[in-house]
């Protein structure tokens, strides 16, 4: 059972939150999320028993969020409608909030309030309900998971003594993470995502593999100390951003043309990095917008 939803009207930032025991102005009655369900596309040769699927295509997915408006007294009554009435608006996008999950939808029609029967329409209690489509079907998580590719692991060492003959060591690469690691998709489908060159020196022309795939993303560039390299291979998205301290510049001509917009296929994957000198420089980092047909928490 659902017992706390937060919808947020993503033109205008305002929020809509509701549960089922502690909010006093709206109360959460449930929500239905609907299905993913798909178009199955076919084929049949001469003499063939049953079909063939070539093809199948997710649609949209249509949502309800029930609830009820309490208030004192008629005036409390109609400003929590009034707000309802402005908030619920079928030309912006709303994010439905779940847990750490969260999927777009915008509004069917405005609002809608009972007018079936008075007990659940008067100056107290009023029930109303948000209808509406999920053009992209899918939850996403409203944190995307930060993976990093390469890293270091501590080695301070106590008591220790400062000598010219015995050098400290602070930090060293963790063997295992220094080429290559196997970073998981656990959502249900291949995604696109963000990951990033850092460069703690002089890198020249750092690359990202997909040894899952076989394909890779190179920078022809020599990085200098404090640069960052960001992105983005997510459809409709797809950005390549850099610059010393913050990627605020169009980083597009340095992209190796041969590159490949990677992708993590739905389960695990192998990553690994190089570069042409200055491996020992580089950091990277992935973020990773996992998306699930279905998620278990929220039923």
């Amino acid at each position: 059972m659902i017992e706390t939803i937060m919808v947020q009207n993503k033109n205008t930032s305002e929020i809509l939150q509701m549960d089922k025991l502690t909010t006093q102005d709206y109360i959460l009655d449930y929500v239905d999320w609907g299905q993913a369900s798909v178009d199955q596309y076919t084929t049949k040769y001469i003499n063939q028993i049953g079909v063939t699927i070539i093809k199948v295509s997710y649609k949209s997915r249509n949502i309800e969020i029930s609830g009820f408006i309490i208030a004192n007294t008629e005036k409390e009554m109609n400003e929590r409608k009034s707000f309802l009435n402005r908030f619920v608006n079928p030309q912006n996008e709303y994010n439905a909030i779940y847990k750490n999950y969260q999927i777009m939808f915008m509004p069917l029609s405005s609002v809608r309030y009972s007018n079936t029967e008075e007990t659940n329409n008067n100056e107290v209690i009023c029930k109303f309900k948000i209808s509406g489509v999920c053009p992209y079907p899918l939850f996403s998580v409203v944190a995307d998971l930060n993976v990093k590719v390469g890293k270091y692991v501590s080695g301070f060492r106590f008591p220790f003594h400062v000598t010219e003959e015995e050098p400290i060591v602070f930090g060293v690469r963790a063997a295992g993470d220094y080429r290559k690691r196997v970073v998981k998709n656990e959502g249900a489908i291949s995604i696109g995502f963000k990951f990033y060159f850092k460069a703690n020196g002089s890198v020249e022309n750092p690359t990202l593999y997909n040894f899952t795939t076989g394909e890779y993303f190179s920078i022809t560039k020599e990085l200098q100390e404090g640069e960052i390299i960001e992105v983005n291979t997510t459809i409709g998205y797809k950005t390549v951003m850099g610059g010393i301290g913050y990627p605020s510049e169009n980083y597009f001509r340095y992209m190796d043309l041969n590159s490949d917009w990677l992708v993590l296929n739905v389960g695990e994957n192998i990553i690994g990095y190089s570069a042409d000198d200055g491996i020992d420089n580089l950091e990277i980092g992935l973020e990773l917008p996992l998306q699930f047909l279905e998620v278990q928490e929220c039923f």
